[in-house]
């Protein structure tokens, strides 16, 4: 499956698309994000709807990257956000150690191929206020980001941010996105990762 050789685009005259870097047709007049859905590559994991009462209430959603014998590449980025209420601060932390939490499991976007065979382990969300809090310790936080809201006298109503680029992730490392209120918020989170 790894090809980390010389990457090549080959034409083929009995297809009217291209041959990606991994050796799959493309057809060239879908989106990126679209080839990677129709190869089943884009897995999708989620909060459900979570409700955080106060302020630096947080909520924490992570997941273990494959191994580099396991594939080639790993993009993150957000599917989907939603929420409505007050502000949310929220970040990717890089190889934090994530205490307690409930156990979900991936959704392939891929419908046909289903959701047998996903690479992404260890897949956990939870609140700094459940019964039994979930908490995150070390690791490294990379750029925080604000989703808007009503705090601070600002009438700004909740939003949904959606469409952030992909990162991409390091292998074998374990990933936690977290968010913090800033005050009592509703919120849903959708993470896809594409593992190629």
């Amino acid at each position: 499956m790894k090809s980390q050789g010389e990457h090549k685009v080959l034409y083929n005259p009995g297809f009217s698309g291209l041959i990606d870097t991994y050796g799959r047709e493309a057809d060239c007049s879908a989106s990126l994000s679209e080839r990677a859905v129709c190869q089943g590559l884009v897995w999708r994991i989620g909060t459900g709807y979570q409700e955080l009462v106060a302020k630096n209430d947080k909520l924490f959603l992570s997941f273990k990257t494959p191994t580099a014998a396991q594939c080639d590449d790993i993009h993150y980025g957000f599917s989907t956000i939603n929420k409505s209420g007050d502000e949310v601060i929220f970040t990717l932390n890089e190889g934090g150690v994530l205490t307690n939490g409930t156990t979900t499991t991936a959704l392939n976007l891929n419908r046909v191929i289903g959701d047998t065979g996903c690479l992404i382990t260890a897949i956990k969300y939870g609140k700094s206020t459940d019964t039994s809090p979930v908490s995150l310790a070390g690791g490294t936080d990379l750029p925080y980001n604000l989703l808007p809201g009503t705090a601070g006298g600002n009438s700004r109503p909740g939003g949904t941010s959606s469409g952030a680029p992909f990162i991409k992730l390091k292998y074998d490392t374990v990933y936690t996105v977290v968010f913090i209120a800033k005050g009592a918020v509703s919120i849903n989170a959708i993470v896809d990762i594409v593992v190629a």
